[in-house]
């Protein structure tokens, strides 16, 4: 009965928007048609773009001019895609001029405009960077390594050399609105729950896991998105991480090739190849990596049950492996000027593998035992995956545009640790067989996705988008443990930890956005409702657990461009979290002698409303921003720990009732002079936890901030040196603290050639202080965890550019706008 509810709600979602479609065609025959009368109501209309990278330029400024004698007659300022329109001009000859910070004047001649004229589309304006020689020393028109617009961050990754051979974590670490932990976890405004994209598609690999295995080299930008319109799937509270991979768009073959080699055997190589006619291009590209790292740690473990006190203490070194590879490729084929068919697919390999060897000291007070324990555990992660996707763009007569998408990705992989415990003297010599037991988890998901965007454009100033998408998520997944028989030398299965689960889960989903402008203001509302028809089914108890609900989520974006390079943005959206499969099943999970791990069917997704509110003022030499957030999270997701009554240690996800975080954002970019640039942000948030845990009520509040200093000094026009230095403060989680880090890393860069080959020497934390602790205290418990990462680590990058590659980012299968509309 609820499969067929669900099935009639996504019919009645379908025929509606399907109804709304149709009307919107209907309307097109006579929306935005030029009105007659000879030379009256004719409007100029173009879209600005940086001549080399083919990126949109928004807020430019376009003026026209009388031609007899230069008077002003009106001026008008592009916006977020870079669109204008100059209206009510009426019979006469004019020209007009198009500036941008940073570029140079572009001006359009011979304008004219006479009886029987119709409105006249200027198309694409291309404007190319300003260049200055001052003495030695050439500074380019470039762009900033992090560059603002109102609903986005945007960073160039080949401007920070800071992360050159190295990954899009290292690219993305020390960036505003992002940490990464000692472990390289990448956290947005403090959250681990954030949605990856690559070229605005979604990936099999999911959030760190996609950012630790991709090159930074094979990245051209990333997009941070803290608040996206409705037009995206709205999972991810803290927003979404998009990454632009580089393709090249020029005609002819050209591409890129990067090597890179560090400490302690680190490696990795990639490449892109593009080949362009008039009818279609042909793009491939391939990476390698291998990253292993030599961290150290020690955990202490303090337990108190029936007045004694158990205490576990290890020290351990480990080796931490991210290995990856990839190949990827596909094809643009312009049918004609209306339509655009992109085929893509890729097929990659990624892998984890973690090695540790502690030496654990167990004792109890009073002291009624005292074990001593070498403990090897290896612990691999690996599987191959598959994405591919079709793209179908049809640009309609009369500004309306239909795209239709579908997307498959798979994940086939195995997860299994194997860990042998030896009982030893004082002294750490082996003196008899201890424990040693084999878990492993295989997982196979697939991910299939069917979507389709309507845009039209409605008069001179407004905009709807109404969209569809089906997507169908699927995950078969097998558990084992097996015990080591020393005497028999045999591995024996342990019955209590067997465990397969089959889950599945479709959602049907519907979106509409609405964009005009009233008075000096521009705006966008939007609405998106989701439709989510789950089924988990532990197969070794044949319990199951069924979901079928009804999601709406909201939309606001406001802006507004202010005089003397001012710009202003308000914003407001609704994002969830849904819970993984594996935090659901209620089966336990072997973690090691002291810990088990168990889901909760009745957890419930986590919901975030999200405000924020921007303001940005360009000077001449750079500009500052400053951005004020507040999120708010219901059934809050936390982790605890319990101590149970036999002594071990057992963690679960539990729903608190809700967590705040609030704060600022405050940034600035500056040419002080000609050679040298200073790029700073702090950030100041307040986070608050309230709800109950296993074991007692959480009303914890914290202040936290961070800051990040990023110094550029050009010594020639080809040689660079990039100094960055950070700083995170101590924070809290609902049973513990997490301390402070701190950090230098350095690079320098030197291209030959006309600059299609470039050499980059990097240090990671080459003053030895990122350094991880971790304090969390519960009823009868208490735990302290440091770690210390390996330092410094030096990468040497070489890359080579093959017939003056470069990319345009506003291709067709590439263009992402969250925004979207007039903002």
């Amino acid at each position: 009965m609820k499969t067929q509810h669900c099935i009639e709600r996504i019919n009645i979602i379908t025929k509606s928007i399907f109804f709304i479609i149709l009307m919107l065609l209907s309307f097109s025959s006579f929306a935005g048609e030029p009105t007659d009368g000879g030379t009256e109501s004719i409007k100029i209309t173009g879209t600005v773009y940086d001549k080399d990278d083919k990126a949109s330029l928004p807020y430019a400024t376009i003026v026209l001019y009388n031609k007899s004698d230069s008077t002003f007659v009106q001026g008008t300022v592009a916006d977020y895609e870079g669109n204008f329109t100059l209206n009510k001009i009426t019979g006469g000859k004019y020209y007009i001029e198009i500036n941008f910070l940073g570029y140079d004047k572009k001006i359009i001649r011979d304008i004219n405009i006479k009886k029987g004229t119709k409105n006249i589309k200027l198309g694409t304006i291309l404007i190319k960077k300003a260049a200055e020689n001052i003495e030695e020393v050439e500074i380019l028109g470039e762009k900033d390594a992090v560059e603002y617009k109102l609903d986005k961050k945007v960073i160039n990754v080949g401007k920070k050399a800071v992360a050159a051979g190295g990954t899009v974590v290292d690219a993305l670490e020390n960036t505003p609105s992002i940490q990464v932990d000692v472990e390289g976890n990448v956290l947005l405004r403090g959250s681990s729950n954030f949605t990856v994209l690559i070229d605005g598609k979604p990936t099999a690999l999911t959030g760190n896991d996609a950012l630790k295995g991709m090159p930074a080299s094979t990245v051209e930008t990333i997009e941070i998105i803290t608040n996206p319109s409705v037009k995206y799937d709205p999972d991810g509270t803290a927003g979404i991480i998009n990454i632009i991979m580089k393709k090249g768009y020029q005609t002819g073959v050209n591409g890129i090739v990067n090597a890179s080699i560090g400490t302690r055997l680190k490696h990795s190589g990639d490449f892109t190849l593009n080949y362009r006619t008039d009818k279609v291009n042909y793009f491939i590209s391939s990476n390698y990596s291998d990253r292993p790292s030599y961290p150290t740690v020690n955990i202490y473990n303090e337990t108190n049950s029936n007045d004694t006190i158990r205490i576990v203490n290890q020290d351990a070194d480990r080796l931490q492996r991210n290995n990856s590879y990839n190949i990827k490729g596909g094809a643009d084929f312009y049918l004609n000027d209306m339509n655009t068919l992109t085929f893509t697919g890729e097929y990659g390999f990624w892998g984890f593998d973690l090695g540790m060897d502690a030496k654990v000291h167990e004792y109890t007070v009073p002291n009624t035992s005292d074990i001593f324990k070498n403990t090897v555990t290896d612990l691999t992660i690996g599987g191959s995956y598959i994405n591919g996707s079709v793209i179908f763009d049809h640009d309609f007569a009369k500004d309306h545009d239909l795209v239709t998408t579908f997307t498959y990705s798979t994940w086939d992989g195995t997860t299994s640790t194997d860990v042998n415990e030896q009982n030893t003297d004082d002294t750490w010599t082996d003196i008899v067989d201890g424990y040693r037991y084999k878990s492993t988890r295989n997982d196979l998901n697939q991910d299939l996705r069917f979507k389709t965007d309507y845009t039209q454009t409605l008069g001179e100033k407004s905009k709807i988008e109404v969209g569809l998408q089906a997507r169908y998520f699927t995950l078969t997944s097998l558990y084992s443990l097996m015990n080591r028989d020393f005497d028999q030398q045999i591995w024996i299965e342990d019955d209590q930890f067997q465990n397969e689960m089959d889950f599945n889960r479709i959602i049907s989903s519907a979106y509409g956005t609405f964009s005009s402008s009233f008075k000096d203001f521009q705006y966008k509302l939007g609405i998106r409702g989701e439709y989510t028809d789950r089924m988990l089914h532990v197969l070794t108890s044949d319990d199951k657990y069924e979901l079928n609900r009804f999601d709406y989520f909201p939309s606001v974006h406001i802006s507004k461009q202010l005089k003397k390079g001012q710009q202003f943005q308000a914003s407001y959206s609704r994002r969830i979290n849904r819970p993984q499969p594996w935090n659901l099943n209620p089966f336990p999970i072997f973690s090691d002698s002291y810990i088990t791990q168990g889901g909760n069917p009745e957890l419930l997704p986590e919901y975030t409303d999200s405000y924020e509110l921007n303001y940005m003022k360009r000077f001449k030499i750079g500009f500052v921003s400053f951005e004020g957030f507040y999120r708010q999270t219901n059934n809050k997701y936390d982790m605890n720990l319990n101590l149970q009554d036999d002594g071990l240690i057992n963690i679960k996800t539990t729903n608190l009732d809700r967590s705040f975080a609030y704060g600022t954002e405050l940034s600035g970019n500056f040419q002080f002079i000609n050679w040298l640039s200073v790029y700073a942000s702090a950030n100041l948030y307040s986070y608050n936890i309230e709800g109950e845990t296993i074991t007692e009520t959480a009303d914890i509040r914290s202040f936290k901030y961070d800051f990040v200093l990023n110094a550029k000094v050009s010594f020639t026009k080809t040689t660079q040196l990039q100094l960055t230095g950070f700083y995170n403060a101590p924070t809290i989680t609902s049973q513990g603290l997490r301390s402070e880090m701190y950090g230098m890393n350095a690079a320098i860069s030197q291209s030959f050639f006309k600059r299609k080959l470039s050499v980059t020497l990097r240090g990671r934390d080459i003053l030895r202080t990122m350094k991880f602790k971790f304090e969390a205290v519960s009823p009868g418990l208490k735990t302290n965890f440091d770690f210390n990462l390996e330092s410094p680590v030096i990468m040497l990058n070489i890359s080579y550019k093959i017939n003056n590659y470069k990319r345009r980012k506003n291709d067709p299968d590439t263009e992402t706008n969250f925004g979207g509309g007039v903002l």
